[in-house]
């Protein structure tokens, strides 16, 4: 993932002087030790890149808990936040140039490699007791949800303050002086704000810093056998860079920063996978593992240092554990195919309101080798646009003519039943002489709901597959349609009837003329120049069906009580047994994604039985009384030989299934560059 804000220049610290250093020992505090000997290089940076006050916010669709639940198959998990902290250029203490570096780095990790979704980063200046506060104790609060995760890091000067036998700890910030307790992070701030997070799914506090030992709580926990199961549900920690009688040391040119942060850093981006013998190496690093490594690091110096990480719980009641992704978990999505690095990234964006796409997340997700093995038609990137923030993201259609329907060969081959093949014959000639704009994804559970609030339509009352058949189910619809979905998955349990109310609050909303595409048109987006039944192609020796479409496969048989047979399921394993996330599979030529499989699609035809006398010019075909209408694409349940591009099927207008869904069209205003108005 590319960074957009600036990085820090590495800063270097000059060694303390004898005189700082024991002025450092009376006063009861410690720094970070810079171990002498070593070349130093002082940077030029100015004060404005030392005093941040940073915001990321990832800019792509996908949240940490989609890409979890991509390489897993699990839910559970949503977004991951962080608030890093680095104090370096202090007023009253000796200066620790280190933690600037280290705070920079650590930012930069949990974004560009471990996929976080909000990171705030605070240094000097602007870590004032009262932003810092702010953020803990009124912003986390309020928008971590239950599956969420948070990741708290400080790095900097610590010290003790000892009342009567008991020694609290205190991590001093830019301003605070020897003994202005007031301008200090306390240990029992840390603790308050550890149960103020604690709604989340997993929190975990870092600290780097002297005497951070004084922040544990709880006994330290025993290194468990790991298991994804276990790591996933609810854990409370914090890691400390040693005891609390224990400094922390800090080289630039050995380490690039502080000794622990470096071991900290190496360990979750892979070092500490497998680091001890319990666990085996699978590209998951537990916090356990974590430590465990760190020690071992720190062991193998030659200095002899004296520092020994803990790991401390925060709550009585943890089951499980914060842990980090690494590189080398590869892509165990398509079962027993070959690995692959899953390479996280946003998007590049250019001009005004176009945005040129760079490749999707679901063709960063494969490897060279994947994409020559199972010949992958790697998407050509698109312009799209979008007439709100929370619209539909659209892309634009050219003119074109097409073959519409399907030949007698395509359902011998495909062993379509004779009746169902008849509803797409005979072949037409289409002609489509008029640019339009389709969405690029199917409408989202998020974008539905804004429809469903704003309108307060009801929507209860879905038919849901029970394992052995399709029964109408009164608790079930698109807020839960029987199976765990995120924001980004397709709204299902949609009827022709919401699809329509949808379209028209939307073109009201925006005032564009949005609706829905015809039955022609959307078989044109669907096969994007393509003459082959599916866009991708129709050689089912590669067994490359689950890189494109979310359909019945080996993963829905086990879950769903289909038979695992040829013809019947897909044989390979998309990831998903239900819906998947919009976008989680390989576009086609108009970078258009899911219009085979995951959820069906309405169009505004009326069903018919055949395709004399349907129009050739992209228009539909209505009537004024239309109990039926079309449907295209198939859906995650759907059969390999539903899923092509001619497949007709249909549902009562009013019906709603937990198949069904809906992707938006419009007619481009005279210049082609957006929808026109109505």
């Amino acid at each position: 993932m590319s960074l957009s804000i600036r990085s820090f220049a590495v800063l270097l610290g000059e060694a303390m002087t004898m005189k700082a250093r024991l002025a450092a020992a009376m006063a009861g505090f410690c720094c970070c030790l810079i171990l002498t000997g070593l070349a130093l290089t002082v940077s030029t940076a100015g004060a404005q890149e030392r005093n941040l006050d940073q915001t990321y916010e990832k800019a792509e669709s996908f949240a940490w808990g989609d890409i979890y639940r991509q390489i897993f198959n699990r839910t559970g998990f949503g977004k991951s936040y962080a608030l890093v902290i680095g104090i370096g250029d202090y007023e009253h203490w000796s200066d620790l140039k280190a933690s600037l570096a280290d705070a920079t780095r650590v930012r930069d990790h949990l974004i560009n490699e471990a996929g976080f979704d909000y990171v705030v980063t605070l240094t000097n200046a602007r870590a004032t007791k009262s932003r810092v506060e702010k953020l803990m104790l009124e912003y986390f609060p309020s928008v971590l949800g239950k599956d969420d995760r948070f990741l708290f890091y400080f790095s900097g000067h610590g010290t003790q303050r000892k009342i009567g036998d008991e020694k609290i700890g205190y991590l001093p910030l830019q301003n605070a002086t020897e003994t202005g307790y007031a301008d200090m992070i306390s240990m029992e701030d840390v603790q308050r704000w550890s149960r103020l997070v604690g709604q989340s799914r997993q929190s975990l506090f870092v600290l780097d810093s002297c005497f951070s030992g004084l922040a544990g709580v709880q006994r330290k926990s025993p290194l468990q056998t790991k298991q994804l199961q276990r790591l996933s549900q609810p854990g409370h920690h914090l890691i400390t860079a040693g005891t609390e009688n224990e400094e922390s040391f800090a080289s630039m040119s050995r380490w690039g920063g502080s000794l622990f942060t470096d071991a900290f850093l190496k360990g979750i981006a892979g070092e500490a996978d497998a680091s001890t013998a319990a666990f085996g190496a699978d590209g998951i690093v537990s916090i356990k593992e974590l430590v465990k490594y760190i020690e071992d690091r720190i062991d193998s110096e030659p200095d002899q240092i004296k520092m020994s990480p803990q790991i401390s719980e925060l709550r009585s009641d943890n089951a499980g554990e914060f842990f980090f992704l690494t590189k080398s978990y590869k892509n165990r999505a398509f079962g027993n195919t070959e690995t692959a690095d899953l390479k996280l990234g946003m998007p590049e964006t250019k001009g005004g309101g176009m945005q040129v796409a760079a490749l999707p997340q679901s063709v960063r997700l494969l490897t060279d080798e994947q994409i020559r093995k199972y010949k992958i038609q790697v998407p050509p990137p698109v312009e799209t646009f979008r007439d709100c923030p929370d619209c539909p993201i659209m892309v634009r259609v050219p003119p074109g003519e097409f073959q519409f329907g399907a030949v007698r060969y395509e359902h011998l081959a495909f062993n379509v039943d004779e009746d169902d093949g008849a509803r797409e014959m005979p072949r037409q000639n289409v002609n489509i002489g008029y640019g339009f704009a389709v969405g690029q994804r199917e409408v989202t559970r998020r974008e539905f709901l804004e429809f469903v609030e704003a309108t307060g339509r009801s929507s209860d009352g879905c038919f849901a597959w029970n394992g052995t058949g399709w029964v109408k189910q009164a608790s079930v619809s698109w807020r839960n349609p029987g199976f765990s979905q995120s924001d980004l998955d397709p709204a299902v349990c949609v009827s022709w009837k919401d699809a329509k109310a949808y379209v028209e609050w939307l073109a009201g909303k925006t005032g564009k003329a949005y609706r829905l595409l015809s039955a022609t048109e959307w078989e044109y987006v669907a096969r994007a120049n393509t003459q082959t039944a599916r866009y991708w192609g129709d050689d089912h020796r590669l067994r490359n069906e689950c890189f494109y479409a979310n359909g019945a496969d080996e993963m829905a048989a086990d879950m769903l009580n289909l038979p695992p047979t040829p013809g019947r399921i897909f044989m390979c394993r998309d990831r998903h047994a239900y819906t998947a996330p919009v976008a989680s599979f390989v576009a086609n030529g108009f970078g258009l994604h899911d219009v085979i499989g995951n959820a069906s699609e309405w169009t505004e035809d009326c069903f018919r039985k055949g395709y004399d006398g349907a129009p050739l010019d992209g228009s539909a075909w209505t009537r004024s009384r239309c109990e039926r209408r079309t449907l295209r694409g198939g859906s995650w349940f759907s059969l390999p030989n539903e899923l092509r591009a001619a497949r007709n099927g249909r549902n009562e207008i009013a019906v709603r299934r937990t198949t069904n869904g809906l992707r938006v069209a419009c007619t481009l205003d005279p210049q082609g560059t957006g929808c026109l108005k109505r």
